[in-house]
Protein backbone atom coordinates (compact mmCIF):
# COMPACT_ATOMS: atom_id res chain seq x y z
CA UNK A 1 0.00 0.00 0.00
CA UNK A 2 1.47 3.34 -1.03
CA UNK A 3 1.69 6.42 1.18
CA UNK A 4 -1.25 8.22 -0.45
CA UNK A 5 -3.51 5.24 0.28
CA UNK A 6 -2.36 5.16 3.91
CA UNK A 7 -3.04 8.89 4.23
CA UNK A 8 -6.46 8.47 2.61
CA UNK A 9 -7.36 5.79 5.15
CA UNK A 10 -6.34 8.13 7.99
CA UNK A 11 -8.41 10.89 6.40
CA UNK A 12 -11.40 8.56 6.11
CA UNK A 13 -11.05 7.52 9.76
CA UNK A 14 -10.98 11.15 10.88
CA UNK A 15 -13.97 11.92 8.65
CA UNK A 16 -16.01 9.12 10.23
CA UNK A 17 -15.20 10.59 13.65
CA UNK A 18 -16.23 14.05 12.39
CA UNK A 19 -12.69 15.33 12.88
CA UNK A 20 -12.96 17.28 9.66
CA UNK A 21 -9.94 19.55 10.02
CA UNK A 22 -7.72 16.54 10.68
CA UNK A 23 -9.35 14.78 7.75
CA UNK A 24 -8.51 17.76 5.49
CA UNK A 25 -4.91 17.55 6.69
CA UNK A 26 -4.57 13.87 5.73
CA UNK A 27 -6.36 14.26 2.39
CA UNK A 28 -4.11 17.23 1.56
CA UNK A 29 -0.99 15.19 2.28
CA UNK A 30 -2.40 12.34 0.20
CA UNK A 31 -3.10 14.72 -2.71
CA UNK A 32 0.44 16.06 -2.50
CA UNK A 33 1.67 12.47 -2.70
CA UNK A 34 -0.68 11.44 -5.53
CA UNK A 35 -2.32 14.46 -7.22
CA UNK A 36 -3.87 12.39 -10.02
CA UNK A 37 -6.10 10.39 -7.65
CA UNK A 38 -9.61 11.81 -8.12
CA UNK A 39 -10.97 10.07 -5.01
CA UNK A 40 -8.67 12.10 -2.78
CA UNK A 41 -9.91 15.37 -4.29
CA UNK A 42 -13.52 14.24 -4.03
CA UNK A 43 -13.15 13.13 -0.41
CA UNK A 44 -11.62 16.47 0.52
CA UNK A 45 -14.45 18.24 -1.33
CA UNK A 46 -17.01 16.43 0.82
CA UNK A 47 -15.06 17.30 3.94
CA UNK A 48 -15.05 20.98 2.95
CA UNK A 49 -18.82 20.76 2.43
CA UNK A 50 -19.17 19.39 5.95
CA UNK A 51 -17.08 22.32 7.21
CA UNK A 52 -19.40 24.77 5.38
CA UNK A 53 -16.65 25.87 3.00
CA UNK A 54 -18.42 25.54 -0.36
CA UNK A 55 -15.87 27.54 -2.36
CA UNK A 56 -13.09 25.14 -1.37
CA UNK A 57 -15.41 22.18 -1.93
CA UNK A 58 -16.16 23.49 -5.42
CA UNK A 59 -12.46 23.79 -6.26
CA UNK A 60 -11.74 20.25 -5.08
CA UNK A 61 -14.75 18.79 -6.86
CA UNK A 62 -13.52 20.47 -10.06
CA UNK A 63 -10.07 19.01 -9.41
CA UNK A 64 -11.58 15.55 -9.00
CA UNK A 65 -13.59 15.91 -12.21
CA UNK A 66 -10.48 16.96 -14.15
CA UNK A 67 -8.83 13.72 -13.09
CA UNK A 68 -11.85 11.46 -13.64
CA UNK A 69 -15.44 12.29 -14.54
CA UNK A 70 -17.79 10.56 -12.10
CA UNK A 71 -21.20 11.19 -10.62
CA UNK A 72 -20.04 11.47 -7.00
CA UNK A 73 -17.68 14.37 -7.74
CA UNK A 74 -20.27 15.96 -10.01
CA UNK A 75 -22.84 15.74 -7.22
CA UNK A 76 -20.43 17.30 -4.74
CA UNK A 77 -19.72 20.14 -7.17
CA UNK A 78 -23.46 20.70 -7.59
CA UNK A 79 -23.96 20.89 -3.83
CA UNK A 80 -21.08 23.37 -3.53
CA UNK A 81 -22.48 25.50 -6.36
CA UNK A 82 -25.89 25.49 -4.72
CA UNK A 83 -24.43 26.60 -1.38
CA UNK A 84 -22.46 29.36 -3.13
CA UNK A 85 -25.72 30.52 -4.74
CA UNK A 86 -24.94 29.56 -8.33
CA UNK A 87 -28.25 27.79 -8.77
CA UNK A 88 -28.29 27.52 -12.56
CA UNK A 89 -24.87 25.88 -12.64
CA UNK A 90 -25.85 23.60 -9.75
CA UNK A 91 -29.05 22.66 -11.60
CA UNK A 92 -27.06 21.83 -14.74
CA UNK A 93 -24.66 19.60 -12.79
CA UNK A 94 -27.53 17.84 -11.03
CA UNK A 95 -29.27 17.17 -14.34
CA UNK A 96 -26.07 15.56 -15.64
CA UNK A 97 -25.77 13.64 -12.40
CA UNK A 98 -29.35 12.42 -12.76
CA UNK A 99 -28.54 11.04 -16.21
CA UNK A 100 -25.91 8.85 -14.52
CA UNK A 101 -28.08 7.94 -11.49
CA UNK A 102 -31.75 7.94 -12.48
CA UNK A 103 -32.80 6.05 -9.35
CA UNK A 104 -31.22 8.43 -6.83
CA UNK A 105 -34.09 10.07 -4.94
CA UNK A 106 -31.86 12.70 -3.33
CA UNK A 107 -30.79 13.96 -6.76
CA UNK A 108 -34.43 14.05 -7.94
CA UNK A 109 -35.47 16.09 -4.90
CA UNK A 110 -32.59 18.55 -5.27
CA UNK A 111 -33.38 19.03 -8.97
CA UNK A 112 -37.00 19.77 -8.08
CA UNK A 113 -35.97 22.34 -5.44
CA UNK A 114 -33.38 23.99 -7.68
CA UNK A 115 -35.81 24.15 -10.58
CA UNK A 116 -38.02 26.38 -8.44
CA UNK A 117 -35.09 28.60 -7.42
CA UNK A 118 -33.92 28.94 -11.03
CA UNK A 119 -37.46 29.91 -12.14
CA UNK A 120 -37.62 32.62 -9.46
CA UNK A 121 -34.37 34.25 -10.62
Amino acid sequence: MDISEQLKIKGNECFKQKLYNKSIHFYTLAIESNPENSILWSNRAQTYLNLHKPEKAYMDACGALQKEFNSKSLFRRAIALNKIGLNKKAYFDLKRCFELNKENKEIKELIKNLKEKVKQN
